[in-house]
């Protein structure tokens, strides 16, 4: 999109909303390579303020997730990366402007550049480079195929836990892979076709994909509409080596729960995570509760996974 003019994506989105209001304009706010015009001028993500219709990709959450797209044995907050957390502060805000966020620690982005969440796409892996399965046998190839399985399962936790537009790569919830390809436009169907039949091999990761965007679409707190709802209501409460939690507070956006305690744990061991009061349990690793299971002063975190809380 970077290479495009702020006055024409303005036009674009402009017409198209005009056709169909409910129309979704999006792009790669990157120029890829270089262009001639001033940056001022590019439609890219410190422009965003500018093109107030469009959204843009967060490679922020993408890269610090994972590691870098560019470098195949870098690792992220799911694969042991160190000093990740406030990249994945970032995303999970939205990519906008929140007083808990350490911006100089951000990876890419020194300020927030949505002004809304919604003008943040949270993804881990897209058409371009690896698919998220690849990055995790390339960068943590000294790990087992459970571990990476895990590890991609928080990864998309998070993604879909996020404030902000939550994109999924199809096929991911069936762990595709494109046989360690980096960048396939060019490759044939052997390559870039989705194989079926890992649904049957991957049924659990399907599961674990397929109750994530339940719990997203049922709890609207995911999915705030403002900037400044989300600053009125999403509140960190640690941020440490592999570990993030915060919470959503106080009914935000008209959720059923009245407070949601999301925790990331990407440490490889179990641990005790401490409250001070009592909490009803929605998710822990791979398991989502459909009936009330109350804990108190503390809950047991799963090694790689995200847990969940809830209070009525």
């Amino acid at each position: 999109m970077g290479i495009h003019d702020i006055t024409t994506m303005n036009e674009v989105a402009i017409q198209l909303k005009q056709i169909n209001p409910n129309i979704f304009v999006y792009g790669e706010g990157w120029t890829a390579s270089d262009s001639p015009l001033p940056i001022q001028d590019r439609g890219i993500k410190a422009n965003i303020p500018k093109m107030p219709l469009i959204t843009a990709f967060s490679d922020e959450l993408r890269d610090g997730l994972k590691g870098s797209v560019f470098e195949d044995h870098s690792t992220g907050f799911i694969s042991g990366g160190e000093n990740t957390e406030s990249s994945i502060q970032f995303g999970v805000v939205g990519c906008i402007q929140h007083p808990q966020i350490d911006y100089n620690n951000v990876n890419y982005s020194k300020t927030p550049w949505a002004v809304e969440p919604w003008q943040s796409i949270n993804y881990v892996s897209c058409h371009d480079n690896h698919t998220l399965y690849d990055k995790l046998a390339i960068s943590r190839m000294d790990q087992s195929e459970e571990v990476r399985q895990a590890m991609d399962l928080l990864a998309m936790a998070v993604v879909m836990t996020s404030q902000g537009t939550a994109f999924l790569h199809a096929g991911g919830e069936l762990l595709r892979t494109k046989k360690g390809s980096h960048n396939s436009y060019n490759l044939p169907d052997s390559i870039n076709q989705i194989d079926w039949n890992w649904k049957v091999k991957h049924a659990q990761v399907y599961e674990y994909y397929k109750n994530l965007i339940t719990l997203r679409k049922t709890h609207p707190a995911f999915f705030m509409k403002s900037a400044d709802d989300i600053r009125q209501h999403l509140f960190f409460e640690t941020v440490e080596d592999g570990l993030i939690s915060f919470q959503l507070k106080d009914h935000a956006n008209g959720d059923p729960w009245k407070n949601i305690l999301v925790i990331y744990n990407a440490g490889p061991n179990s641990m005790p995570y401490y409250l001070q009061e009592d909490w009803l349990v929605a998710v822990s690793g791979t398991q989502f509760y459909t009936e009330a299971l109350l804990v108190h002063n503390k809950v047991e975190l799963q090694g790689r996974s995200m847990t969940v809380l809830y209070q009525l």
